[in-house]
């Protein structure tokens, strides 16, 4: 079945959830007392999650294959949004600071910051401005790349 990379990313997140789901009745089921009813047949859930785990590496791979045209832009995301966090936690302290009551100092200390909160600001708000416009390339790669997946996947809509 071929569909644009943005539905396989939607069918590759539910085929995660079924994972879940099947994960969980396999973990409750498997070891029980001899007398409890066991609702599902355990053995058919695991080669349901077999089954699973194979479609959504497939559609993984065809994924992956599919971005090797915006694989910088998936990179670049990547570090922008770490220097994002980066900034996010700088210190940009400035100006003199009274003693701590639990420290080993009874003097203030001046703090000067090499970049001070607004510089950071202007920073983050380039850098998130980026963001978006890499985000907005990935969008239309997204939508306007087929891809082709297994029909089986088709029956996790």
């Amino acid at each position: 079945m071929k569909v644009n990379i943005a539905k396989a990313l939607k069918l590759k997140n539910r085929l995660g959830a079924r994972i879940k789901k099947v994960q969980a009745r396999i973990s409750q089921w498997n070891s029980n007392s001899v007398t409890t009813n066991v609702p599902v047949d355990v053995k058919a859930e695991y080669e349901e999650w077999q089954k699973l785990k194979s479609l959504i590496r497939q559609v993984s791979v065809a994924i992956y294959k599919s971005n090797a045209d915006v694989c910088d832009l998936l990179k670049e995301s990547s570090e922008v949004k770490q220097t994002i966090s980066f900034l996010g936690d700088l210190s940009t302290q400035e100006g003199i600071v009274a003693p701590s009551r639990y420290g080993d100092s009874t003097e203030p200390t001046e703090y000067v910051a090499t970049f001070g909160y607004a510089a950071v600001e202007e920073m983050k708000d380039a850098a998130e401005k980026r963001i978006r416009e890499i985000q907005d390339l990935l969008d239309d790669h997204n939508a306007t790349t087929r891809i082709e997946i297994p029909d089986a996947v088709g029956e996790y809509k």
